[in-house]
């Protein structure tokens, strides 16, 4: 009788272990999946952010925007509210410092740069910047304009170039993060 219970726990355990391991093996797949389509629709939409903005610059630049007139300022204005996600345009000194915006930022607090990089096929530059006072850092497109001594630039919160899986909530243990190739 103990063998007969045995080879029936078998022939009845044998099927039920293999659908344990083929739902394993869905679920790996699936979750692959998922991970690798959330990074290309996240990878999408900063393109597609950050190329808009960059458009953006380059309409200013080609209505010859270099400094602060009230002409130049309301066109910064206009270009402003045509990019929600921009959070201030700006028409910046040799120094990088802001001369003019489309809004005024309070307090005009000093901009750190921590990392810039060329943009490909572009002269602009890519900068992840850290405003003094703000915990995160912020994402900054500057497009030289006249003989190189002034530039326009867009500057972007950096969670707005990363597309959601979910609503975060107070007890979400998610994390995810944008970062340069050496790791800036």
């Amino acid at each position: 009788k103990l063998i007969a219970i045995a080879v029936g726990i078998l022939l009845a355990g044998a099927p039920m272990m293999a659908l344990d391991l083929w739902i394993d093996g869905l679920m790996l797949r699936q979750g692959a999946y998922d991970t690798e389509t959330f990074a290309r629709r996240s990878i999408s939409l900063a393109e597609g952010r950050l190329s808009g903005s960059l458009a953006a610059l380059d309409l200013l630049a080609s209505r010859d925007v270099d400094g602060c007139s009230p002409e130049q300022v309301e066109l910064l204005r206009s270009t402003g509210l045509s990019l929600v996600w921009v959070k201030q345009i700006a028409v910046l000194g040799a120094a990088g410092q802001p001369l003019c915006s489309d809004l005024e930022l309070p307090g005009r607090s000093p901009i750190t740069v921590v990392a810039q990089r060329p943009v490909k096929d572009s002269k602009a530059v890519i900068e992840v910047v850290q405003l003094e006072g703000q915990p995160l850092r912020m994402v900054r497109l500057r497009l030289p304009v006249g003989f190189g001594l002034k530039s326009l630039s867009a500057l972007l919160p950096a969670d707005v170039l990363m597309a959601r899986m979910f609503f975060q909530s107070p007890v979400s243990g998610a994390y995810g993060q944008l970062a340069l190739l050496d790791g800036t």
